[in-house]
């Protein structure tokens, strides 16, 4: 800047923050911040929801349906006091701890105690996010876990040290034996690797290292436990319960297909139940009545008719027994039916990044209208079924809810959502570009794009996996809140500096990080 120019109010601004942010009273007031916003959560949130829920019992139980992780953590608790009381309290005291870890990461970073204060209260404004904390779940853990993985690639990204990279594998490891869903970190390890071996010339034999023995730790203490505990080897998960929804939306078109098999009577059973159900389905035109009305019957006739009467047909003792069964069923439909059971995925996936059930009061009417127009749907309003071994409580209410949010509040959910797919796609693009020239860009954008790539890689292995899993969505809110925050520092450094250099605010290559294998 020239030195006759006069800085306008905005640079003054900016500079002020920025020396706010080097004060030590800046950390001080994040951590108060946190600590204000985690007190008021509780006092909202607390008591609103029973903390033991239907998959609580299961970790109680130490169910083979669930990897090891939670189920320990809850006998923990259980250890010290009411597992209803110490559990939200070391879940709540963790997301605190979390959440100020990255914020203090990105208050280093961006020199901006203003943008920091804004992400603390993102990270506790999600509603939906903090209600778990207060649940005996295992949603508040991973997602304490995904700030802090943030927060380690951040320094990774600025510090080049192996050790935070080996911090966020930890993390992986973690996320692994507390469920399945946890194993998405892997591949984007993976991929994080690859662009730093690349773009920041980090040497990628103890990265790769890294992750194998991440992988290694993880699923063999998973096995370890499996055979001392349950007396089999192999993962956990009811990856049989949620292939089963999408197999019964194809068993129609297949029945035919399993005459003269094993599993001839089982398939035929399905495609009776849901042929009516599939007709209705295939003539809809809203996509969004589509999908709410599939997950509706998916779910009920799973869980209300098929589950009970499978119990007492083949003498299952508990959920495991019945992942079995229903695993074999699932996974014989799909492998008759791969681009099918791709479409439907394809379906999931887009539900997901649209949010379908999140509409404005017209699009609700519309949807509405579609799901009329293929009345009567069957079952609905049954709140008993006589099927075979007796009745089975199924109370079906298809339809669209009338009380839909207003116009404000789903326009906000859109923008915060579809500009982070803009500015997450726009970054991940650089990061390529950028990664292929073997050069850094700004760890603002960095952290944008690597954000993007966990929140693609998470949704893309729900839609794959269960119909309706919008649950494992949940922990990666600390992604789109980042994203934002970063957003907003790239476009302050360009305020303040008209520009910047690609590799400013990393730390020099030194002889660690030039290492390559030719």
């Amino acid at each position: 800047m020239p030195r006759f120019e006069t800085p306008s109010p905005l640079t003054r601004i900016l500079h002020l923050d920025a020396a706010l942010a080097r004060s030590p009273w800046a950390r001080v007031a994040v951590a108060v911040l946190a600590l204000a916003l985690t007190l008021a959560m509780a006092y909202l949130l607390a008591g609103k929801r029973e903390v033991i829920a239907a998959d609580t019992r299961d970790y109680l139980a130490f169910s083979p349906l669930r990897v090891f992780g939670y189920p320990t953590f809850l006998v923990m608790m259980q250890a010290i006091g009411d597992v209803r009381i110490t559990s939200v309290v070391v879940q709540t005291a963790l997301y605190f701890a979390s959440s100020v870890f990255l914020a203090l990461t990105v208050l280093r970073a961006s020199r901006s105690l203003a943008l920091t204060l804004v992400l603390t209260v993102l990270l506790y404004g999600n509603i939906v996010t903090t209600t778990y904390n207060f649940i005996a779940v295992t949603e508040s853990l991973i997602t304490s876990s995904a700030m802090v993985a943030l927060g380690a690639l951040l320094r990774f990204y600025r510090t080049r040290k192996l050790s935070w990279f080996a911090v966020i594998c930890a993390v992986a490891v973690f996320n692994i034996v507390i469920r399945p869903a946890g194993q998405v970190y892997l591949p984007f390890l993976a991929v994080v690797a690859v662009y730093a071996w690349l773009a920041m010339r980090v040497g990628p034999i103890r990265m790769a290292a890294s992750i194998a023995v991440a992988a290694l730790v993880s699923y063999g203490s998973i096995n370890a436990v499996n055979h001392a505990v349950h007396g089999f080897t192999g993962t956990n998960s009811n990856h049989g319960t949620g292939l089963l929804g999408k197999a019964m939306l194809l068993a129609p078109k297949h029945a035919g297909d399993f005459a003269g098999t094993p599993l001839q009577d089982e398939v035929a059973e399905l495609a009776a139940i849901m042929e009516p159900v599939v007709t209705r389905l295939d003539r809809m035109e809203d996509p969004r009545a589509r999908t709410l009305v599939s997950q509706t019957y998916v779910n009920y006739l799973r869980f209300g008719v098929l589950f009970p009467t499978y119990r007492e047909r083949h003498g299952h003792a508990d959920g495991w027994d019945r992942e079995l069964h229903v695993r074999d069923i699932a996974g014989a439909i799909v492998e008759k039916d791969p681009l099918g059971y791709l479409e439907l995925s394809f379906r999931e996936f887009m539900a997901l990044v649209t949010l379908a059930p999140i509409m404005t009061a017209s699009e609700a009417e519309a949807a509405r209208a579609d799901v009329e127009r293929q009345a009567p749907w069957p079952y609905d309003g049954d709140e008993s079924w006589e099927y075979e071994a007796g009745p089975r409580l199924l109370k079906m209410e298809v339809g669209i809810g009338t009380e839909q949010r207003g116009t404000a509040t789903v326009i906000a959910f859109r923008a915060v959502y579809y500009g982070f797919y803009v500015i997450g796609i726009g970054a991940a693009l650089v990061m390529a570009a950028t990664m292929v020239r073997r050069r850094p860009v700004g760890w603002e954008i960095q952290m944008i794009g690597s954000c993007a790539i966990l929140y693609g890689g998470t949704i893309t292995m729900t839609a794959l996996g269960d119909v309706g899993g919008v649950r494992y969505l949940v922990p990666i809110w600390p992604c789109i809140a980042v994203s934002w925050i970063c957003a907003a520092g790239w476009l302050k450094e360009m305020a303040l500096a008209g520009g910047r250099n690609h590799a400013e605010g990393y730390a020099p290559a030194g002889p660690s990080t030039r290492r390559a294998v030719s």
